[in-house]
């Protein structure tokens, strides 16, 4: 009789999980609607940067070879053929926007459907955190809609085109998720923190530190609440080993690059938020691109109601710490504060203090989640109405900016199928991650006189290319393409291996003629270190669902 309700139970939950995949999936299909309407994407010069970046890993992928550290294929008009994006951008959940290009022809829906995979990826992470918080079904979809379908993450995902982020937003969860569990010694805690904050250090180096203060500040809170223990330690000693496997391949490339290489950064500075500009966006549902990016007037309510019910409740919750948090991260966002003395300090890298507001979001959505569920709810439908109305301005916003935030005022641009790869190859993003000559710290780059030489490029490859050149006589010839120190390269001249005369830029002496000079990047791959990254993210998986699913044993 025992095992009859056991195999029944087991059976229903793997039905109730199906049933949510394919719901969630169908959000999905209509939260991507708005944002290709007319069969083209509104793309910002985030996006060319990154699909840039998505195309030469398809092209690599493609003729059979891992994606070099250096993207040659294709890259921004104002940067260089050989600019290092891969290696500073991992490219491994990128596999979600290359892998469609296999199956579909046709390049904007390719995009579309990679949109589709990384929310649902977002919606099933949430559920890991929603499941961890309360076993109310209801609450559970609540959580996760209010997650996918806030303005934050809908201008992050169509507005900014901001792909690192948005992929380390879908693994926040995971990460929130695992503290709690591990706090409350559940077995899987260790699994699903490690896999958080493996696949964000695999996708964006800013949520990762935002992750680990996250971390650090709830295990000092559980040391000074005397909850810490040798077990709990344990786990997330584990936990963190596992990050490390299953982020190997990304945090070798990215040190390989700033240990050997001097180049251009990212500008320093801090965009600080205006309150009443942050009001006026809440209430005009604005989703346009600026430094004070909303999270949707639904999740302020839901903000303000939560505070008023913290300081009139007689017991502090755990639902008000978080409320608290929340606030606290969006009161640090304004003008308020002499932000400017930090303009040259590490904290500036973070460029956009409303970068925040993906903490922000996920405090406001744990407080509401825990504070329903540790009380009845009366009419429903009174929840029914909050969730038709975060994704009906979400998706009326996006479908606004997608028809009308268009123009080179905004720096945002029709990108259609017919013209993809003119435009990824023509259109100018950002320059950053040049090499620089190290002493003077700038960007050693020279054309050359076309009285001396005249270069045709003939061929490209997602780690080469290829030019035919014509001197009148004894020339220093500078090909337009960027090398980093301390990484190898073939320089080919006719077939021959060749030196370069200059370090940031090969620079040949070439007597008068006509000749085929080829520059390869080589060794910028690391097939060990991504075997480890993909077996670790397989292990944590399989172990996930095992314990999830493996029979249970009756006493």
């Amino acid at each position: 009789m025992l095992t009859k309700i056991r195999l029944k139970y087991e059976e229903s939950a793997k039905v109730h999980l199906l049933l949510d995949v394919l719901l969630m999936l169908l959000l999905e299909v209509i939260a991507v609607i708005p944002a290709f309407t007319g069969h083209y994407y509104n793309a910002s010069s985030d996006a060319f940067y990154h699909l840039d970046r998505f195309e030469n890993i398809y092209q690599a992928l493609k003729s059979g070879h891992l994606p070099s550290l250096f993207n040659f294929a294709y890259s921004p008009s104002n940067s260089r053929v050989g600019v290092a994006i891969n290696a500073i951008y991992p490219w491994i959940p990128g596999l979600v926007f290359v892998l469609p290009r296999f199956l579909i022809a046709d390049p904007i829906v390719a995009l579309a459907v990679g949109f589709v995979i990384l929310n649902l990826l977002t919606m099933l992470s949430a559920r890991v955190l929603m499941k961890t918080l309360t076993k109310h079904n209801w609450l559970i979809l609540f959580g996760i809609i209010l997650y996918q379908f806030n303005n934050f993450h809908f201008v992050d995902l169509y507005t900014r085109s901001a792909f690192g982020e948005s992929f380390a937003y879908a693994w926040l969860p995971l990460v929130v998720a695992g503290v709690i569990q591990i706090n409350e010694k559940r077995p899987s805690g260790k699994y699903w923190l490690g896999l958080g904050m493996g696949m964000i250090i695999n996708s964006h180096v800013l949520t990762l530190l935002f992750a680990l203060g996250f971390v650090a500040l709830y295990e000092i809170i559980v040391c000074f609440t005397k909850q810490l223990s040798l077990q709990k330690l344990w786990a997330l000693l584990q936990a963190a080993g596992l990050a490390l496997l299953v982020g190997l391949y990304s945090i070798v490339n990215l040190v390989s690059l700033y240990a050997n290489a001097k180049f251009v950064e990212p500008d320093r500075y801090l965009f600080v938020v205006d309150p009443w500009s942050f009001l006026q966006a809440f209430v005009q549902n604005d989703m346009r691109d600026t430094a004070y990016w909303a999270y949707g007037l639904p999740l302020l309510m839901l903000q303000v109601v939560l505070t008023v019910a913290v300081f009139k409740s007689a017991r502090f919750r755990q639902w008000g710490a978080w409320i608290i948090a929340g606030d606290a991260l969006t009161i640090a966002l304004f003008n308020w504060w002499p932000w400017d003395k930090f303009s040259n300090s590490a904290i500036s890298l973070i460029q956009f203090l409303g970068r925040l507001n993906s903490l922000i979001v996920l405090c406001i959505i744990v407080a509401t989640v825990l504070y329903f569920a540790q009380r009845p709810v009366r009419g429903k439908w009174k929840i029914l109405l909050v969730e038709g109305l975060v994704c009906a301005l979400s998706l009326s916003g996006t479908y606004h900016i997608h028809q009308q935030f268009l123009g080179s005022s905004v720096y945002h641009d029709r990108l259609e199928a017919k013209t993809y790869d003119e435009q990824l190859t023509n259109r100018y993003s950002f320059s950053d991650y040049l090499p620089v000559d190290k002493q003077t710290k700038k960007v050693d780059y020279e054309t050359n006189s076309p009285e001396n030489a005249q270069l045709k490029e003939t061929k490209r490859t997602y780690n080469s290319i290829t030019f035919n050149v014509q001197t009148n006589g004894l020339a220093a010839v500078n090909l337009p393409v960027v090398t980093y120190r301390h990484f190898n390269y073939a320089i080919l001249v006719n077939g021959k291996v060749v030196s370069s005369q200059s370090e940031n830029q090969p620079r040949l002496a070439l007597a008068a003629g006509t000749y085929t000079v080829s520059v390869q990047a080589k060794s910028s791959v690391h097939p060990v270190l991504l075997s480890i990254s993909l077996l670790s993210i397989l292990f944590i998986l399989v172990v996930l669902v095992y314990r999830r699913y493996r029979p249970k044993r009756l006493s």
